[in-house]
Parts: C-alpha cells; sequence; structure tokens
C-alpha cells in the first residue's frame, strides 16, 4: 500500500494551523486529509526532514504513526 504525500494547501486553512511553530492542529478531521505529511526544518546547522502517516477511520478516531 502506497501513501500519498500531502501539501498543507490540501487541509483548508480554516481547519489546520500550526501550533507553537511545533505541532500541525487539524480541526473536524475528514477522509482527505489522510495521507503522509512532510516536516521540514532547516537552519545554519543543516536540515532535517520526517514523515508522519494520518488514517482516518472515522471524523472522531484516527491514527498517526510517525515514519522513520
Amino acid at each position: 500500500m502506497s501513501a500519498s504525500l500531502l501539501d498543507l494547501s490540501t487541509v483548508t486553512l480554516c481547519r489546520s494551523q500550526l501550533v507553537d511553530s511545533q505541532a500541525l492542529k487539524i480541526s473536524s478531521v475528514q477522509s482527505n486529509d489522510e495521507g503522509v505529511y512532510v516536516c521540514h526544518a532547516e537552519n545554519t546547522a543543516g536540515s532535517s526532514e520526517t514523515h508522519a502517516k494520518l488514517t482516518v477511520l472515522s471524523t472522531t478516531l484516527y491514527h498517526i504513526i510517525v515514519l522513520e
């Protein structure tokens, strides 16, 4: 099973927000929010990237797996 990479533009801006520059919060999660989200950080010391897969089981139940 392959997961698609998602761009934040696929999540309606009024439903998503960056919390303390550390976390993505999606309100009222929907099935079309499902996929792999990528966090890329960069500074003078270098860069790092991590992926997390969001699986929406229902609008009140979801599962997040951090991929390494």
